[in-house]
């Protein structure tokens, strides 16, 4: 719940996205009998800071989910574009859940909330025993 809420130890001053995400990585591999793999591409465009606070928080949350719901033992973290736009795709290969009849916590809707509050499309993809594909 830490990394959700953005309590663990970061390095201090701004660092950049790609950095946050591997010193993510890194402490996750750390912590949890998981493997996270990074695919980012050196041609994404830059976010402004907010765009990263935001990212970052959507990632640990969907990270979380993943160990805690899901029961993953593999998560892909991608940052890429396609379409001239930034993608962020977190990819587990959990249990997975029906997006349509789930029932919402607070990690669905935090994520949701944050997505829109930089002005992102969110597009969740799940189906059980299936993991979960988010965007």
């Amino acid at each position: 719940r830490s990394f959700i809420n953005g309590l663990e130890p970061e390095e201090s001053g701004h660092t950049d996205f790609r950095r946050a995400l591997e010193t993510l990585a890194s402490t996750l591999r750390a912590l949890h009998p998981v493997r996270i793999d990074l695919a980012l591409a050196s041609d994404a465009a830059r976010l402004d800071p907010r765009q990263e606070v935001h990212g970052l928080q959507i990632v640990r949350e969907c990270v979380s989910n993943a160990i805690r719901h899901g029961q993953a033992v593999r998560i892909e973290i991608g940052l890429g574009t396609e379409d001239g736009r930034t993608v962020l795709r977190i990819r587990d290969d959990g249990r997975g859940f029906d997006p349509a009849t789930a029932v919402r916590g607070s990690g669905l809707a935090n994520i949701a909330a944050r997505a829109a509050e930089i002005g992102a499309k969110l597009d969740v993809r799940s189906s059980p025993g299936k993991g979960t594909d988010i965007r």
